[in-house]
């Protein structure tokens, strides 16, 4: 189903499709995203992105409070003030290894319907793994209308960049990913987006 973003009811209609374990694609604060509620999408998410099943997708939360339940470490002050906002933070998992990246966006839509759900959202940008995210409608129409739940249409998102990626599970932390914004002090990681 493809909505508007005009739409009069948009909000309650995702957020009880969201509810009920749908998937979707959504306009963001930076790029479209493909969105699914935590933890409960991840493979059907993986499974439209033809994704590696290791790789973790990033959680848009509405409070930094709920990184609790995934990190014992702290949001460090340095960072808190880029939320909202494009920084992704890569939080070390508590208790077993590996990683998970959160971000609060500063889109009013957005956040008040994470605030509805009151879970987190996975999100991820729309493409296939491995190329370039999508950002013309009727692309991703093509491309995704078959393997989505809904999309809703702003229109084409063409000069927007993606968030930001910090790893903090470093020291010093590691820059994942120059996006939107620029975050002092962050060492450049060769290695592959971990969340593309």
């Amino acid at each position: 189903m493809i909505y508007s973003f005009d739409h009069p009811d948009l909000q309650n209609i995702l957020v009880s499709g969201l509810e009920q374990g749908q998937t979707g694609i959504l306009p963001c604060d930076t790029i479209y995203g493909l969105v699914g509620i935590a933890p409960d999408t991840e493979n059907r998410l993986t499974l439209i992105k033809h994704r590696d099943q290791t790789k973790q997708f990033l959680m848009l939360i509405p409070d930094p409070a709920v990184i609790r339940e995934y990190s014992d470490i702290p949001l460090p002050k340095e960072l808190a003030k880029f939320w909202p906002g494009p920084l992704t933070i890569l939080f070390p998992l508590k208790g077993r290894q590996g990683s998970i990246g959160f971000r609060i966006p500063s889109d009013l839509f957005l956040l008040s319907m994470l605030e509805k759900l009151k879970k987190p959202l996975y999100s991820t940008s729309v493409n296939i793994s491995g190329k370039e995210h999508l950002w013309k409608i009727k692309d991703i129409i093509l491309e995704f209308e078959d393997k989505t739940d809904f999309i809703v249409d702003r229109g084409d998102m063409r000069n927007t960049l993606p968030s930001t990626i910090i790893d903090i599970g470093t020291t010093p932390w590691k820059l994942v990913r120059q996006g939107a914004i620029i975050v002092p002090n962050a060492n450049p990681l060769p290695d592959s987006n971990p969340l593309s």
